[in-house]
């Protein structure tokens, strides 16, 4: 083993109260790679491979907006302040195994000597009741109490725009069957809004699921990053040209991506005047911000502005971008109407929309257009415990490669069809931050997956295995993983199973509220565990993958979801964990 520790690390303890930039520039660009310790200094694999995955949130690369902590999402950070991410850092080089850091909405709050599994354990912006609001969230972030950790953020796991990437070339998969019996030939036509970190992913999605796809962005730069990484085709301003290009793929059955510079709020509306209707309507704004959300009365730079200003600014803020909001959702209502498939992709849009008067809900609650989850994804993909299983190698890309080959030729049947097509296609993208795979499995191939590579460790080095936030049981949001259920707003088995996978030796746990729908409206988990070779490690391993999708699994089956049913029985008779039948118990609390 080998340790060569940064040379800003072997400084000593940090002094508090420096410039931003004194912090920033001490704080390593991107995350090292290889067996050579470079962050920790005791060989503690659990505080190193940590480490790592914090810095590649922030890599420059990966990172939405580096200077300011922020990963992605608008306000989605991976630590507090400057001073924050620095300490997290020196904090990790120091930790020695059995210790724990614990990490309070992106601050260090405590290191445990107590012998724990665990290497680190994050709780991120979970308020309470009538408080569990942005403004509040808005008031603690001032008073330096706190900060927004979106998902994988605040949790360390974000791979950049791919970590989205499989799950939205799947949603569109699904809503393209909707869409298919009545477009012909012709490839089908996707609009969207929204080109950020997450967002960003839509435009590759859209081409690997062969359409063509109109993305909405103010933001220039949103979209020159996304061409950068070879995630988004071209980018025009002229939206005669664009429609025109557009219509002429779809006809040649060229898949292609499109980024117009507009607001959804103008070009919605004005796509519906002019009678270009698409096949498929989402969006995937910042809708979940309100001070993120761009107006379209103001160009990006007044914006920006507006919304960094005093509590007025914002309030004026807030009022204009619900002008536009309106808008943009009123059209979207219309386009379904018109006979386009439109689903809304959980940033919290329809709810601040119906907040402020637009008529987006049926007398019985119900959304008028549905989301994503509860139409497109639950029944063929969360029922079963499919959802997205991510890992990371640490030795960079030849490992990867490696990794996927082992895993290609274990997963080898009709049922994995699938899989190999998005690894094939996942293989044509560019690059982003360390090393690393998003790859959606099901409750039993995701240890299995683990016990593949652990093999390959003495040769390819260590791997980091996590998820998305977004899984069968890794949230509880009504206006997207939840949405449907009637107890959607019950959070118990996040709860549940966090505590599970912490017991069972996860090295990295967190705890969310907030996320991609807004304060008040979710609450998430999250968890990262690492495979260095050891039986141990494998055995901890194995632990929690078999028990996070299967819980994720029990949590829909209390709901009498049918398509749990046969992996409830598969999951029972294989005797690892039991989940108990669904009983109605309607009418009995008594």
């Amino acid at each position: 083993m080998k340790i060569d520790i940064f040379k800003s690390l072997t400084e000593g303890p940090l002094p508090f109260g420096k410039p931003d930039e004194w912090y920033m520039e001490r704080l390593p660009l991107k995350a090292p790679e290889g067996q050579v310790f470079r962050i920790n200094k005791h060989g503690y694999v659990g505080a190193e491979l940590a480490a790592r995955n914090f810095l590649n949130n922030l890599d420059p690369d990966v990172a939405e907006k580096r200077s300011s902590r922020v990963v992605y999402g608008g306000k989605g950070r991976a630590a507090r302040t400057a001073f924050d991410a620095m300490d997290i850092l020196y904090q990790l080089s120091e930790l020695k195994k059995g210790e724990t850091l614990q990490v309070q909405s992106g601050a260090v709050s405590a290191v445990l000597r107590f012998g724990l599994r665990n290497s680190v354990q994050i709780a991120n912006t979970n308020l309470i009741g009538s408080y569990d609001t942005q403004v509040h969230e808005e008031y603690l972030e001032k008073l330096g109490l706190i900060m927004y950790g979106q998902y994988t953020a605040g949790s360390w796991i974000y791979i950049g725009t791919q970590g989205i990437l499989q799950g939205t070339y799947l949603t569109f998969l699904e809503a393209i069957k909707k869409v298919k019996d009545k477009i012909g030939k012709r490839l089908p036509k996707i609009l969207t809004a929204g080109c950020g970190a997450m967002s960003g992913a839509q435009g590759a999605a859209a081409t690997l699921a062969c359409s063509v796809i109109l993305i909405v962005e103010p933001r220039l730069e949103s979209l020159e990053k996304r061409v950068r990484f070879a995630q988004l085709d071209t980018i025009m301003t002229d939206l005669d040209e664009a429609l025109a290009f557009i219509d002429k793929s779809a006809e040649e059955r060229k898949p292609v991506s499109v980024g117009f510079v507009g607001n959804a709020g103008v070009i919605y509306p004005e796509l519906l005047k002019r009678g270009w209707i698409p096949d498929i309507v989402t969006e995937q704004t910042c809708a979940h911000d309100r001070l993120k959300y761009l107006p379209h009365t103001l160009s990006v730079q007044e914006a920006d502005s507006l919304s960094n200003g005093d509590d007025e600014d914002k309030k004026k803020y807030v009022h204009l971008s619900s002008e536009t909001l309106k808008l943009h959702i009123e059209a979207m209502i219309k386009f379904q109407e018109r006979g386009t498939y439109v689903f809304d992709y959980g940033t919290g849009a329809r709810r601040w929309a119906f907040e402020i008067g637009v008529n987006v809900k049926r007398s019985d609650g119900s959304y008028i257009y549905p989301g994503f989850v509860e139409d497109l994804i639950r029944s063929g993909y969360f029922a079963e415990g499919s959802g997205p299983f991510r890992f990371i190698a640490y030795n960079g890309q030849e490992a990867l490669y490696a990794f996927e080959e082992a895993l290609l030729k274990e997963f080898n049947d009709a049922r994995h069809k699938t899989f190999h097509t998005w690894i094939k296609k996942a293989r044509t993208l560019k690059p982003q931050g360390t090393a690393s795979r998003i790859c959606w499995l099901n409750y039993s191939d995701r240890a299995k997956a683990a016990e593949v590579m652990h093999k390959l460790i003495p040769r390819y080095g260590y791997i980091g295995i996590g998820r998305d936030h977004l899984d069968a049981g890794g949230a509880a949001s009504v206006e997207r993983c939840t949405e449907g259920l009637p107890g959607g707003s019950i959070a118990d088995w996040v709860m549940l199973g966090a505590m599970g996978v912490s017991a069972m030796g996860a090295d990295v746990v967190a705890i969310h509220g907030g996320g991609g729908t807004g304060m008040g409206n979710s609450r998430t988990y999250g968890y990262t565990i690492f495979l260095d070779g050891s039986e141990e490690s494998l055995h901890s391993v194995r632990k929690v993958l078999l028990f996070d999708p299967a819980q994720g699994i029990g949590r829909l089956h209390a709901e009498d979801v049918k398509e749990t049913y046969a992996p409830v029985k598969a999951i029972n008779k294989a005797g690892y964990m039991t989940i108990f039948p669904y009983r109605n118990r309607a009418g009995l609390v008594t």
